[in-house]
């Protein structure tokens, strides 16, 4: 009963200390706004420098940091406690915690389960577990960052190094198996929740789309496809016929695909129309880009 309890108080202060999102707080408090309503819509240092510049991302980097470095070392403290005869191996609790922080993170309890993507929260878990990883890991970072300038790229490639450099320390310190496997298993998933909160990225990254550091973007800039066709849908015994105008499409955030805007309406891309006239109109995007709006 005692171990369980440990456990839970683990999972608990972790995930309660990663809801705590330093972008979100800086945001609000610092610039009176929500980052989340801006760029990629995440809660991250990168996110943090694009909208509001270094000072704010500085912030950010070093709460997300220390709330990771802060959750394993409450983590280790409070395993510590557990019974001589639990049987269990310390890293389970180091490790725990580190992805309970990243989950907090990532969906935090404070702020409606929308935060970042816990690159740096994670980054302080491995701080406070294996500092020893950390240069290799920054050093694979730079490596993907410096020639592409996509910080996505670096993160998502330093997430999939991390556990098999796992692994391979772990084996190098002569570890009992029931750690290595503990530490490989808890590395892998830490990597790969970094992975799937960056598949939006992974997707602009496959079409040539990816943010890169440093670069402006223009307001207002679209990108021009094809003009729209509608499809033979019957609306009040009409059929609706194609005007011939063009329809742009732009990027509004990490979980749309693209949003579609006309002369006095705008579109997202869930297919509902969310200001202008025509609200409620539906549309959907062909295979071959075209955009047909149904009308009914």
């Amino acid at each position: 009963m005692t171990a369980f309890l440990i456990v839970l108080a683990v999972a608990a202060e972790a995930y309660l200390l990663g809801s705590v999102d330093t972008g979100i707080l800086v945001s609000k408090f610092v610039y009176h706004d929500d980052v989340r309503n801006h760029g990629s819509g995440a809660a991250g240092m990168t996110n943090m420098l694009r909208t509001f510049g270094k000072k704010a991302a500085a912030l950010t980097a070093v709460g997300d940091v220390l709330k990771g470095v802060v959750a394993v070392c409450l983590g280790r403290w409070l395993f510590g406690h557990l019974p001589a005869d639990a049987a269990v191996s310390p890293y389970l609790g180091v490790y725990l915690a580190a992805i309970l922080a990243v989950v907090g993170h990532s969906k935090p309890i404070y702020f409606g389960f929308k935060g970042g993507k816990g690159v740096l929260v994670a980054a302080g878990a491995i701080l406070a577990v294996q500092p020893v990883l950390l240069p290799v890991l920054a050093l694979i970072f730079l490596v993907c960052l410096v020639p592409t300038g996509m910080v996505s790229l670096g993160s998502i490639t330093m997430a999939a190094a991390y556990p098999v450099l796992t692994l391979v320390y772990s084996l190098m310190r002569g570890l009992p198996t029931q750690d290595v496997v503990v530490c490989t298993v808890g590395a892998a998933i830490m990597g790969g929740m970094v992975i799937w909160m960056h598949r939006s990225n992974i997707q602009r990254l496959k079409n040539g789309t990816e943010y890169r550091f440093g670069e402006k973007k223009k307001e207002n800039q679209y990108e021009e496809i094809s003009v729209c066709y509608f499809v033979p849908v019957v609306w009040h015994d009409v059929i609706p016929t194609c005007t011939g105008q063009k329809k742009y499409v732009q990027p509004r955030n990490h979980q749309c695909d693209l949003s579609i805007h006309c002369a006095g309406c705008a579109w997202r891309c869930d297919g509902r129309s969310w200001g202008g006239h025509g609200a409620g109109r539906e549309f959907a995007v062909l295979e071959s880009g075209q955009v047909s709006f149904l009308y009914r």
